[in-house]
């Protein structure tokens, strides 16, 4: 009975013991709005830190770093940061219709003195370097940069390329007081199958459907991904940078040795927590510890003394090879006894089997989690996939501003252009409708234009009753300010 009895309370604690690590699990999984785990970094060779973003008037109750043998636990420094921020943007063709309302919001954005402040950019493509203006109190250079970007339809945006430039720079220029917040503008062509992990949070505002390398970006931060069409575009970046209103606070501790990700663990006061897996940047130096000598009195100390006794027929040299071990009485009797006894008592082999248990049900929940996320990963990805009907990636034609030299793409199954309203290509012309035309496709792959306001609207000159087929190098007239080109379509899309 009182075997049994034992092994009940085990069974017990074993149950509460998986108890509390699923709750201590979900509390991990609810992260508290706005708290992130920004960067983790080594400096001085051997210094840990760990900088973490709080909504204002949140308290930190502790951090910690989970090592393979080791917890340790942070301490909190007092340090003035200084913050930059970065906007990774693309310039490829799924962009070539956002230019001008992108040009505007990131003007207007700098134009508040707060954000301009040590502002950087990269404009990146996939068939050049990217384009990297350093952060600079300067905010000239970057309203200058961005005055000129321009899109082409030539070219697939990689973010793999942006996101490397930006590891680039943040590994060259680590300093423990610089702050980086990174927002990523896109339009999502995926060309990106293999994306270089993040080494700060990357918050991605998506002109288009998001896909998996962009939502897998996401989660390797507390990141926030969005997306959008033009005429929503301001509100989709409000609410990014949203984001960015938190206080920064800087958590240090002394490594004893080198790793490359840290598992970090954020608990607030009011019992929530995030944890999460971060990469390490900075190179960890292992001090020099001399390997120390003994000296004699030392060697003397630790060797054993054992009489040896020469005969007269050996010699002194002899008698210093013949060492003689000298065992107690007792020890044949205690091996004989040690040899007899059993490796592991009952109470061991019920330690062994709980600790299997535990393992195997810790295992299976970690396995039946990975594949609810990837159930839930397969959601996320079908709901981006069918949100913005309104921006497909497939470009049926292009048309050139003849005035402005801008390139405009017309993607299937439709595309409305006006000056707002429902349009998905937006041009800024008050003698435009808000809703002026839609190109369509044709059964042989054609492109059709349809007349959706009462204005005029004349294809080389002639006016356009309901709809017409449109030709490679025909003129449209949509008001006496705006004229296209059209110069391509692609009839085997």
């Amino acid at each position: 009975m009182q075997w049994i009895r034992a092994w009940w309370t085990r069974w017990l604690g074993f149950v509460v013991c998986l108890a509390m690590s699923s709750v201590g699990l979900l509390l991990a999984q609810t992260d508290t709005d706005n708290t992130r785990i920004i960067s983790v970094y080594i400096t001085d060779g051997t210094q840990l830190n760990v900088q973490v973003a709080v909504p204002a008037g949140m308290t930190v109750e502790s951090v910690t770093v989970a090592l393979p043998d080791d917890t340790l636990t942070l301490r909190q420094r007092d340090i003035s940061f200084v913050e930059e921020r970065w906007i990774l943007l693309d310039g490829g063709r799924d962009m070539l219709n956002a230019e001008s309302e992108i040009r505007d919001e990131l003007g207007a954005l700098l134009s508040d003195d707060d954000f301009a402040r040590r502002t950087g950019l990269i404009i990146f493509q996939d068939d050049s370097e990217p384009q990297i203006v350093a952060p600079s109190d300067d905010s000239e250079i970057v309203r200058d940069a961005i005055a000129t970007y321009q899109a082409s339809a030539s070219r697939v945006g990689c973010v793999r390329e942006a996101v490397s430039a930006f590891n680039r720079y943040q590994e060259n220029t680590l300093d423990v007081s610089a702050v980086r917040r990174v927002l990523l503008i896109t339009g999502s062509t995926s060309c990106d199958d293999d994306l270089p992990t993040v080494t700060v949070p990357v918050d991605i505002l998506v002109l288009g459907s998001a896909n998996g390398q962009l939502i897998g970006i996401a989660e390797q931060g507390n990141t926030v991904i969005r997306t959008s069409n033009l005429p929503t575009f301001d509100g989709a970046l409000a609410e990014v940078l949203s984001r960015w209103q938190t206080d920064i606070l800087l958590y240090e501790t002394t490594l004893s040795g080198d790793i490359a990700s840290a598992t970090v663990t954020l608990s607030l006061t009011d019992g929530q927590t995030l944890s999460r897996t971060v990469p390490v940047t900075g190179v960890f130096d292992e001090p020099s510890t001399p390997t120390p000598v003994p000296s004699p009195t030392e060697t003397q100390t630790l060797m054993p003394t054992t009489t040896i006794e020469a005969t007269e027929d050996v010699t002194s040299a002899e008698a210093t090879d013949e060492v003689a071990l000298v065992v107690p009485e007792d020890s044949e009797n205690e091996a004989s006894e040690s040899a007899t006894e059993p490796l592991m008592d009952q109470d061991d082999i019920l330690n062994v089997v709980v600790i299997l248990l535990f393992s195997t049900v810790t295992i299976g929940s970690a396995l039946f989690a990975q594949r609810m996320r990837q159930r839930k990963m397969a959601k996320v990805l079908e709901s981006f996939d069918t949100r913005m009907e309104s921006t497909q990636q497939i470009a049926l034609a292009y048309l050139r501003d003849t005035d402005k030299t801008n390139v405009y793409a017309v993607f299937i199954p439709a595309t409305i252009l006006g000056r707002g309203g429902k349009s998905t290509l937006i041009i800024k012309d008050d003698k435009l409708s808000r809703e002026h035309v839609r190109f369509t496709e044709t059964e042989q792959h054609g492109l059709l234009m349809t007349r959706l306001s009462q204005a005029e609207v004349l294809v080389n000159g002639d006016p356009v009753e309901r709809a017409q087929q449109l030709f490679v190098g025909d003129i449209i007239t949509l008001s006496p300010n705006t004229s296209l080109l059209v110069e391509r379509i692609d009839d085997d899309v």
